[in-house]
């Protein structure tokens, strides 16, 4: 008899934990958002309308006294503000070229031309400077260069910023320039912070 009173409570159990079990439901609803996307900005600099920036600054025959200047239209083609806009010169090389006779250096020297052509870089009126130096020095400064925007104010996205670059020889430069040559990147960065 104890057999049948385990299996029948086993039973009895069984049936109780179904019935409890079947009468338990919870309302549930479940929603699905599809197609999320994130797309992230971009910071795009173009010099004069190009981008990737293919024309240069290319000077021969220069001397003493000589006088160059060029206009630059800086825009962020891209769609986030920018908040620092530079520029920088890299990839500096001096050499001696042809060395002619006067030149007091010797033909080892690497070549003068860059400590001795002045670069101012002026706002777009022509007259308010934001930097002078030399080529060489700007070569040196710290990256990432030389800001080109006053007190911070960064570049919005779609807006251009105009500058001038005068690259001038004083007449005070001696021999040692004459046949040097430099080659040089010019570098423009623009950033987001």
């Amino acid at each position: 008899m104890n057999k049948k009173i385990i299996i029948s409570l086993s039973v009895i159990g069984a049936i109780a934990a179904i019935a409890v079990g079947g009468t338990i439901a919870y309302f549930s609803d479940t929603e699905t958002s599809t197609g999320n996307t994130f797309t992230s900005g971009t910071l795009d600099l173009s010099v004069n309308t190009e981008n990737p920036v293919v024309s240069e600054v290319t000077l021969s025959n220069v001397k003493p006294t000589d006088s160059f200047t060029y206009t630059y239209n800086l825009k962020n083609e891209g769609s986030v503000d920018a908040g620092h806009l530079y520029v920088d010169v890299a990839s500096l090389v001096d050499t001696e070229g042809l060395n002619q006779e006067p030149e007091t250096g010797v033909l080892t020297d690497p070549g003068e031309l860059s400590s001795n052509v002045d670069v101012t870089i002026y706002q777009s009126d022509g007259t308010t400077v934001i930097w002078t130096g030399t080529l060489a020095s700007l070569n040196t400064l710290a990256a990432p260069g030389v800001g080109l925007i006053e007190g911070g104010a960064g570049l919005g996205a779609g807006l251009t910023k105009t500058i001038q670059v005068k690259y001038s020889i004083a007449p005070t430069v001696g021999n040692d320039i004459m046949g040097d040559i430099s080659v040089f990147d010019v570098v423009y960065q623009l950033t987001q912070d």
